[in-house]
């Protein structure tokens, strides 16, 4: 929605990576790069910083790290099954 990912392979190549990392370093260090890089849309990189930088705990893999089925999930599908 906030961009085409065919016009920007590399962000979101980036961004899929920095979503699976479990180093933190290595999430800190890609964040920066968005952050500070000209070639990625300001628009994108505002709505990532708005909206899933400040609750990064619940959707990055640095903090989603050990954890069981019940507390991977965060909707009720397990007792619906």
């Amino acid at each position: 929605m906030h961009f085409v990912i065919e016009a920007f392979p590399d962000l979101w190549d980036l961004i899929q990576d920095w979503v699976h990392t479990t180093d933190e370093a290595q999430f800190d260090a890609w964040w920066e790069q968005m952050r500070t890089s000209t070639k990625y849309p300001d628009t994108v990189i505002k709505y990532l910083a708005r909206d899933w930088v400040p609750c990064r705990d619940m959707w990055s893999a640095i903090f989603r790290k050990n954890h069981t089925i019940f507390e991977e999930g965060d909707t009720n599908m397990l007792l619906e099954s």
